[in-house]
């Protein structure tokens, strides 16, 4: 995130960025960005402290078109406390802006329910021997295993889990991160069965545009959107669009002119229904609203990846 940052930030021309892909690399970009006055609107950067009251100047130039982890945690917590029926979890992170962040969010509402977080465990995204943390954690018998990180080692937690004597009845949650046939292919047979907690992307909780798209989609490139987040960055780039409309000048020569400053007030003056739900950002740069789902991989074979068939929706 630092290094395409400081690489974008010394383009005079550039006045907008579109991204990062996560919260680990907008959080060193955004401020570098925004020391040369480019705005940057991310669709997938759900870490709450990027938009948090407090996140300090330097972060004025980023809004962003996905929720903040502070609903995706609450939601996850009732989840695991009201349909899970846990009294007792463990959480895991990966030291990520995204999990780390994400897990004490859950763990505090969890708390505040009624329940229990026996421990708090650290995995590295590049661990492959997962069982001295998966016997520590039989060892604490919880109910839940939240575990809101990455493919590659989230995989390995999985299917390592089923040979750890302790942890045959205690349930596994994962995170939004493991939204990709990536993870189907990494976690082979222990998928099947496995949920993840996700943002609602069920066409009838999106925006009111959102079926022309994806019919629109299909037609240019014969599959529906293989990303969770396609909506939300589809809006980050109407965001954008708008604002360029609203502020650009053209001298007599026909140069185009946007004065960054002028651009920065427009996007967080932009409201509209998108494609995602209503966008509208508020003055710490949250500009989506959040809505909770659980999903369910029901086949092990990642060529029935498909958002909202293999993973299915299951809750609400």
């Amino acid at each position: 995130g630092q290094t395409a940052a400081t690489k974008l930030a010394s383009n005079p021309q550039i006045f907008i960025v579109l991204g990062g892909a996560c919260s680990s690399a907008a959080t060193p970009a955004a401020p570098i960005l925004w020391q040369q006055g480019i705005t940057n609107i991310c669709n997938a950067c759900s870490a709450p402290s990027l938009t948090a009251p407090d996140r300090g100047a330097q972060y004025d130039g980023f809004g962003r078109t996905i929720a903040s982890d502070i609903d995706q945690g609450a939601s996850d917590a009732k989840y695991m406390s009201e349909v899970m029926k846990a009294k007792t979890i463990v959480a895991v992170h990966d030291g990520s802006a995204y999990a780390q962040k994400l897990a004490v969010v859950a763990a505090k509402n969890f708390t505040a329910m009624g329940g229990k977080v026996l421990s708090t465990e650290a995995v590295a995204p590049t661990d492959v021997d997962m069982h001295p943390v998966l016997t520590k954690i039989a060892a604490e018998k919880p109910d839940v295993i939240y575990m809101p990180i990455f493919v590659a080692a989230a995989a390995q937690m999985l299917r390592q889990s089923k040979e750890v004597s302790g942890l045959e009845h205690t349930g596994i949650l994962g995170g939004g991160s493991l939204m990709a046939a990536e993870f189907i292919e990494a976690s082979g047979p222990a998928v099947a069965g496995f949920h993840i907690a996700y943002p609602d992307v069920s066409v009838d909780t999106m925006g009111k545009g959102y079926p022309a798209f994806v019919a629109e989609y299909k037609k240019v490139y014969s599959e529906a959107p293989i990303s969770g987040y396609h909506a939300n960055a589809y809006d980050a780039a109407e965001m954008a669009v708008t604002a360029i409309k609203k502020v650009a000048k053209t001298d007599k020569d026909g140069n185009l002119y946007i004065g960054k400053k002028a651009f920065h007030d427009a996007v967080f003056a932009v409201k509209f229904d998108g494609l995602s739900g209503p966008i509208g950002c508020d003055t710490h740069g949250q500009c989506a609203k959040f809505k909770p789902a659980v999903y369910e991989f029901i086949s092990a074979d990642p060529k029935t990846f498909s958002i909202g068939k293999n993973p299915k929706k299951v809750w609400p």
